[in-house]
């Protein structure tokens, strides 16, 4: 069951996997080259991919150390603001820590890639093995399903939409371009349009970006 924990008052929200992800495309297509910018992003996604190394604890709720959480390959959103993670919260002998999930876990792709790391650095391979084995479309994988929330519905399209970029970025195998423009044609709407009636959560009962989002994962899987 995924758990949001109230951010404390009077603190700035601090951006997560998501937000790092568009800050750091934008900066690659603005021309910037400074390294320290890239090494410090690396830096924070290095926080929300858990890693044996990292003996850092788990965000403050938590209080697990880095070492005591098994290092899956997938991200989570973030360390700080913990009601924005929309993975299980996962209790172990050790204590409880934010279980991965695929949207986040393609964001933090993305991120590597555009913070400067290789395809074939083990952080990326990690990622890329986790989605490998949480594969399906219809559903972004990690976040619970009987999550009252219902978060894994409110994101559909963004899902694809994010998955469609990893998969082109790692030149990923197999019929995803078929599968993908499959599991998107039956939710197109007569006017061309596409709406997400699941869940309004996340906006994307919004035509205007369901849509654009749909196109980015059908442009995708087309290319």
């Amino acid at each position: 069951m995924g758990i949001r924990w109230p951010s404390p008052r009077g603190l700035a929200r601090p951006p997560g996997s998501l937000h790092t992800r568009h800050v750091l495309q934008a900066l690659r297509e603005a021309g910037l080259s400074d390294p320290n910018v890239y090494e410090r992003a690396q830096a924070f996604l290095r926080l929300v991919q858990r890693h044996p190394a990292d003996t850092r604890p788990q965000p403050p709720v938590t209080e697990v150390a880095n070492e005591n959480v098994p290092y899956d390959g997938g991200f989570y959103f973030s360390p700080v603001v913990l009601e924005a993670n929309k993975g299980a919260l996962v209790e172990s002998e050790d204590g409880s820590y934010f279980e991965s999930y695929t949207s986040a876990t393609c964001d933090g792709v993305l991120s590597l890639l555009e913070a400067g790391v290789a395809k074939e650095d083990e952080r990326v391979l990690a990622a890329r093995e986790w989605l490998q084995s949480h594969p399906r479309l219809d559903y972004p994988e990690g976040i619970p399903e009987d999550d009252p929330e219902a978060f894994g519905d409110a994101i559909f399209f963004y899902h694809l939409a994010a998955r469609a970029e990893v998969y082109e970025a790692l030149d990923w195998p197999g019929d995803w371009r078929d599968a993908m423009s499959t599991e998107l044609a039956p939710r197109q709407l007569l006017d061309g349009s596409f709406v997400n009636t699941r869940n309004h959560l996340m906006k994307e009962d919004d035509p205007l970006l369901a849509t654009a989002l749909a196109v980015i994962a059908l442009t995708r899987a087309a290319r």
